[in-house]
């Protein structure tokens, strides 16, 4: 999970280099605000989350130095992580 703190760059250098020794897939997520007024329009709010997470994914892209070239490995969503998370588990996942 990625918050783009001062701490995000070095996290993901750590995480890369990890997963490429474990030769391990990595996700990386990102919990967008979501934030548009009550009053907007279904059309308005959309626009919005999409700009939301067009920029979450040029940050994230930006964090990992382009190494990350399939789109399927960012999540950028409104939705709540743990929910995210749940969606990504394959029925071999064991916590």
């Amino acid at each position: 999970m990625i918050d783009f703190s001062e701490g995000s760059k070095n996290l993901v250098e750590f995480t890369l280099k990890l997963a490429s020794k474990l030769n391990a897939k990595l996700d990386f997520i990102f919990q967008i605000a979501g934030m548009v007024s009550a009053l907007a329009d279904q059309s308005f709010k959309n626009q919005i989350h999409k700009l939301e997470i067009e920029e979450a994914i040029e940050k994230i892209k930006n964090l990992t130095k382009n190494r990350i070239y399939n789109r399927e490995l960012i999540i950028a969503s409104s939705k709540y992580i743990p929910s995210i998370l749940d969606d990504l588990k394959s029925n071999n996942f064991t916590d």
